[in-house]
Parts: C-alpha cells; structure tokens; sequence
C-alpha cells in the first residue's frame, strides 16, 4: 500500500484549515490571553515579566520546560528587545541555547521559535514537529526546496524554507503566523490520516465449522 500524499495547499485548502483553527474555542482564549499579556508586557527587560510569559508559552504549547524560572533569567540576559525589533533571526538560537543550574545544556528550540513569534507573529515562524513533518512530506511530494531535516532546526534556513513553500505553492496572501495556523492543523490531520490508512486491518476471527 503506498503512503497517501498531502493535498496540494491550494489558497482555498489552506484558508480553510485556517478558519477551522480559529474557529476552536481553546485556540481563541489562548491566543487572547497571550495577545493580552503581551500588549501590557512587551518588552523582555523585567523578570517577572518575562517568567510569565516564559510560563505562558510553555503551558500552551506543551514545550516541556521544567524551569521557566532559569529560562526567565535566560531571556533576560540575552537583552533580546533590539533583535526582535529588527527581526534578527539570530535572537531564536540566543534564546534556545541554554544552560540549567544542574550543567546541563539543552537547546529549547520550538520554544524559542514560539516565543519570538508572539512578540512578531509576522516576521517569525514557529516551529513545531507537526510543522516540520508535513513540510517533509510536502517537499517529497513537489520538490519544493532542497533541504534535509536538520535544516529544520537551523532558523535562519527554517524562515527561508517556509518562505519557499509560500512561495512554490503561491500562498503569498498568507503571513508566517496564518502559515503556521495552516501547517500545523492540517500537520496533525494528514499524521491521522496517514495512521488511519496504514493501520494494518484487524483479521476477522474464522468461523466456526457447523456439521
């Protein structure tokens, strides 16, 4: 049996992945509380502060971060506020990179993509392993760009390789934040889709011989 496809992200596909996303009540209060936090606590100087929002993103996005505390103090010694201004991608790798009290490094990747796109939805793509996943399959389907998946996790290749796929498949209508919303919805469905078909059938028990 071959592996079906993804659809083709026509304009229409992809609006309309979008407006079911929007129209998920969970999706709409989080997004609120977010856009709310952030109108008030914009800049990333107060620690506080930033332990909030560091919490906040943690908790709805499921980035398994056990010390947001650390992650706080980290934040706000990279002095992050003149990168995001001017929509360095380097800021993302400055907030991955970090190093917890018991020595040991992690790289919190999807959480620092995340973290900068609600300070800049349009200028920075979030990264998630939905995302990453269908942008593979979509790259097997039409060549779209060259890339392999480590490239995925190298952001200024990431913003580059989104920004082809916008490109390829003539969804220049759509900014980085609606692309998300897009990849990561149908991400999802196509994985349970791909579940559903390739999910071996359960065999019928044999019936049982009658004289």
């Amino acid at each position: 049996m071959s592996t079906p496809q993804p659809r083709k992200p026509t304009a229409d596909f992809v609006q309309k992945q979008i407006d079911e996303v929007r129209r998920n009540r969970q999706f709409a209060r989080e997004r609120e509380v977010l856009s709310k936090i952030l109108e008030r606590f914009p800049l990333n100087r107060n620690l506080e502060d930033v332990i909030l929002k560091t919490s906040l993103v943690n908790s709805i996005y499921s980035t398994r971060i056990f010390d947001v505390c650390k992650v706080g103090y980290h934040i706000v010694d990279q002095q992050i506020d003149s990168q995001l201004e001017s929509k360095s991608p380097e800021v993302v790798e400055r907030i991955a990179r970090v190093t917890f009290d018991d020595g040991k490094k992690k790289y919190l990747y999807s959480f620092a993509t995340k973290y900068c796109s609600w300070h800049k939805p349009n200028d920075y793509p979030r990264y998630d392993g939905y995302v990453s996943r269908l942008l593979i399959s979509y790259q097997k389907r039409d060549d779209f760009d060259q890339f392999v998946s480590d490239d995925l996790k190298n952001y200024v290749r990431y913003k580059e390789i989104i920004g082809r796929f916008r490109d390829r498949y003539q969804l220049t209508q759509f900014n980085f934040d609606e692309l998300d919303q897009f990849l990561w919805a149908y991400g999802k469905a196509y994985e349970k889709e791909l579940e559903t078909k390739t999910r071996p059938k359960a065999r019928k028990p044999n019936a049982k011989l009658t004289r």
